[in-house]
């Protein structure tokens, strides 16, 4: 007698919205709008012999995930984030909490000139995490990003920019 096993299978991958939930509702995986294909969820029934059950890792070298992120600077400590998801947030980086997009609060601290750190919370509860650090040359950003889904399944991710157009520090300044 062949048992049939109901799998859900769940693939994430997640592009920073260092950063931003984009428009999601709590509990949600983040989404990011530059690639259609950044977060899929398949159900289905699966006999016990199908090959297709198992333990999958990604082949980082054979897979491409395109994510940009845009920082402007309005003057002083102020700043406009565009994360592709939604409209832009605007922020001061002074570590309060301020209104995001979606009901979130966004509070950013600059660390030092090259090292920022961001919190995105919803009805006060922290959600994603994102420590922002630039290389040396100033060339490259280097985003930390941890995200603490309701289902209390922490996702941690490393993502690396490279610098498009001239200028130096986190806004091309």
């Amino acid at each position: 007698m062949k048992t049939t096993i109901l799998a859900i299978a769940t693939v994430m991958v997640l592009a920073c919205n260092s950063h931003a939930l984009r428009g999601q509702d709590a509990g949600s995986p983040p989404q990011s709008q530059s690639n259609p294909a950044t977060c899929l969820t398949a159900t289905a029934a699966l006999s016990a012999d199908d090959p297709m059950l198992g333990n999958w890792k990604l082949n980082a070298q054979k897979s491409r995930l395109i994510d940009e992120m845009k920082i402007t600077s309005l003057g002083g400590n102020k700043y406009s984030l565009d994360f592709g998801g939604g409209p832009p947030e605007t922020i001061v980086a002074d570590g309060t909490d301020q209104p995001g997009n979606s009901g979130t609060t966004n509070s950013t601290t600059i660390v030092s000139p090259d090292e920022w750190r961001g919190e995105r919370k919803k009805n006060g509860k922290v959600q994603i995490v994102g420590i922002w650090t630039l290389s040396k040359d100033g060339k490259t950003l280097h985003d930390d990003f941890t995200y603490f889904p309701d289902n209390g399944k922490t996702v941690h991710i490393v993502y690396v920019y490279e610098r498009r157009g001239t200028g130096s520090g986190f806004a091309g300044d």
